[in-house]
């Protein structure tokens, strides 16, 4: 156990520490202020993330998820959320619709990519 002279000492040793380290001049924090980099969304990605990440009911997810499941599209939840909703759910309302497709889980994949670059208006 430290004596309360020693404890005294160590915290006076500490405070000198403190007041050798250097100091932040207030001139240099306007400039650092200045130079964050904020993050920025492209104008041409604001209407896809609108639309493309609707929140949907949880009946119509779990639906959406056992179609993808039966496709073979594995973590079909995971896909759901990650690719957002509503794209995913007009992906397989289009991927159904289509009568003469032999791979229905690359025909969605490739439904869902031009869905997401806006090539494909529904």
């Amino acid at each position: 156990m430290k004596t309360i002279a020693e404890c005294v000492e160590s915290a006076k040793k500490i405070a000198l520490l403190e007041q050798s380290k250097p100091s932040i001049k207030p001139s240099i924090i306007p400039s650092i202020k200045n130079n964050i980099i904020k993050p920025s969304i492209k104008p041409s990605i604001k209407p896809s993330l609108e639309t493309g990440f609707k929140p949907i009911q949880k009946k119509d997810f779990y639906e959406i998820a056992k179609q993808l499941t039966y496709w073979g599209v594995s973590n079909s939840g995971a896909v759901i959320k990650q690719e957002g909703a509503s794209y995913v759910k007009k992906a397989v309302e289009i991927t159904l619709n289509a009568p003469q497709v032999r791979c229905k889980k690359a025909y969605f994949r490739g439904v869902l990519k031009k869905l997401q670059l806006n090539k494909i208006v529904c």
